[in-house]
């Protein structure tokens, strides 16, 4: 998610992400356990410049981003 001052959040799951009304709050990994949120930031949606999905095979699962397998078509 790019911001229009030009700031950057990687998001590589939805959980650390709450897409409220008028924000977004995000969970901000600790530099220890990347897997933990230490604290968050929130962010109004009118400063979203563009949201760019991310390759599945470099997050940190394999499936697409919410732990679950996509169905076969």
């Amino acid at each position: 998610m790019t911001l229009t001052d030009g700031r950057a959040h990687e998001i590589r799951h939805p959980d650390p992400a709450l897409v409220l009304r008028g924000s977004v709050v995000i969970g901000v990994p600790t530099k220890d356990q990347p897997d933990e949120y230490g604290s968050f930031t929130t962010i109004s949606l009118l400063r979203v410049r563009h949201i760019e999905y991310l390759d599945a095979k470099k997050g940190p699962d394999s499936h697409g981003g919410n732990g679950k397998k996509k169905p076969k078509s």
